[in-house]
């Protein structure tokens, strides 16, 4: 389990995966761009993806998202698939998963939520991938 930032900690210090099989990244939050943090792309490519090429598994991010709409096309599960290929050259399109079951914003107090629902089995298609 990572926290937020975290996950980039696993490339950059180069640490190499003790036999981690999935990792949970919580991130405390993104903004609209110019209210707060944001960066979404960028901590997709280099941050969970960084982390999946890195550790050779999958990643998930279970995120807050402060007063933008909930952008539909961000990766909360990722998985690499791309070789050598830098991270700067990913695009959310080279994520082989995608989740079994999208449900539709819901409405709580604090604002929505959208939850996504991954079927683990469905990795063993991707094991021992480059």
């Amino acid at each position: 389990m990572c926290v937020c930032y975290d996950i980039f900690g696993l490339r950059h210090k180069d640490l190499h995966n003790p036999g981690v099989d999935v990792v949970l990244n919580l991130v405390h939050c993104f903004y609209q761009p110019g209210k707060g943090p944001s960066g979404l792309a960028l901590f997709a490519k280099h941050g969970l993806a960084g982390a999946s090429k890195q550790w050779k598994c999958p990643v998930f991010a279970a995120v807050v998202f402060f007063k933008p709409n909930i952008p539909m096309h961000w990766p909360t599960g990722v998985y690499w698939n791309q070789g050598d290929k830098s991270t700067r050259f990913w695009r959310y399109s080279d994520n082989p998963i995608k989740p079994a079951v999208t449900f539709e914003p819901i409405t709580i107090e604090e604002g929505l939520a959208l939850v996504r629902r991954y079927n683990l089995k469905s990795f063993e298609q991707y094991q021992n991938v480059d």
